[in-house]
């Protein structure tokens, strides 16, 4: 069986970090520490990845980002901040498109290997222990955009989404709404969890009562056709959406249906893609800056590759709420 760099982990007791920091002779490891950890390499016949070493002797400047939908704009936004960013530091970036495939993101990473890249940046949508465990073993630093539940420290650059949902949810309610939807977005993801803790937190606060038949989940076709059944007097007055993507959709069909937005329906969306801000869809929404998400995504990334950073970080910045047409309050 392969002894892994985890393995030295664990039976040292030091982070994967700073094993690996021993293996490439770092200034940032104390010599007690470097003799422990090199003391159990020599026990278990740890052989380190030559590749994976290369790393931090024979750098490449280049790093990989791994999207899930390259098509959805908040990517694309995400994609340019980071761009820019790298360029400015003389790095080039390599863009791979995983499309929530599991599967698909290790082989991904494992492409990106290949071609000897300094690090990853990756969306928290397509984490999971699987996937970390394939950037752990190789020794690829890596930083995630958007917020991750796990039982390791993961770097991070993420906007408050608890707080962001409970803003665009609090404003409907200032609005005079009572009956708000929430349309749900993956809902076994972390980050949806997170919006929907914030959605109802709003309206418990506001003494509002939970409704499930107004938390609408991902299939859209089904809920138009739930949306346009209910009773007027059941229907929602309002709706908060997981992001941007998914309101201008339900917006779109909709209005097809003859439902006037905002006049009888205001909608809030999350995200503030490009594409809202549109004159004649004036989305309200809530600011994630994705462009100023890929600058410190990268950031955070340059600073591990140089072996700056010891402890793990967690970026996270106050979301703004962004009003514009669809929420009804400049009608």
């Amino acid at each position: 069986m392969t002894v892994t760099i985890r393995d030295v982990s664990r039976k040292s007791g030091y982070s994967v970090a700073t094993v690996s920091r021993v293996i490439n002779d770092s200034d940032l490891v104390t010599e007690e520490t470097k003799i422990k950890v090199r003391q159990v390499i020599k026990e278990l016949g740890f052989v380190p990845n030559n590749t994976a070493r290369g790393l931090s002797t024979r750098k490449s400047n280049t790093i990989g980002m791994i999207v899930p939908n390259i098509s959805n704009p908040f990517f694309g936004e995400l994609i340019k901040g980071a761009e820019e960013a790298a360029g400015k530091n003389g790095f080039n970036i390599i863009i791979l498109n995983s499309s929530y495939d599991n599967n698909k993101t290790i082989k991904d990473i494992m492409i990106l290997k290949s071609r000897n890249v300094d690090g990853i940046i990756m969306s928290s949508a397509d984490f999971n222990e699987n996937i970390y465990s394939s950037l752990v073993d190789n020794d690829i630093p890596f930083v995630l955009t958007g917020p991750i539940s796990s039982k390791h420290d993961i770097n991070y650059v993420s906007v408050d989404n608890f707080e962001g949902a409970k803003k665009a949810t609090e404003h409907l309610i200032n609005l005079g709404h009572k009956r708000i939807g929430y349309i749900a977005g993956d809902y076994a993801s972390y980050l949806n969890k997170l919006r929907l803790e914030g959605y109802k937190e709003a309206l418990k606060n506001n003494n509002i009562s939970i409704k499930n038949d107004l938390i609408f989940e991902e299939n859209i076709s089904d809920n138009i056709i739930k949306f346009l059944k209910m009773k007027s007097e059941n229907r929602p007055t309002a709706l908060f959406a997981f992001n941007d993507y998914m309101a201008l959709e339900y917006m779109e069909k909709l209005e097809e249906k003859g439902i006037r937005i905002p006049e009888d329906l205001a909608v809030v969306g999350f995200d503030n893609i490009k594409m809202s801000s549109y004159y004649l869809i004036g989305l309200t929404t809530v600011d994630n800056r994705q462009e100023e998400f890929g600058e410190k995504s990268f950031e955070l990334l340059l600073n591990l590759i140089k072996g700056k950073n010891q402890n793990t970080q967690q970026i996270i910045t106050k979301p703004n709420l962004i009003i514009r047409r669809t929420c009804g309050e400049k009608l």
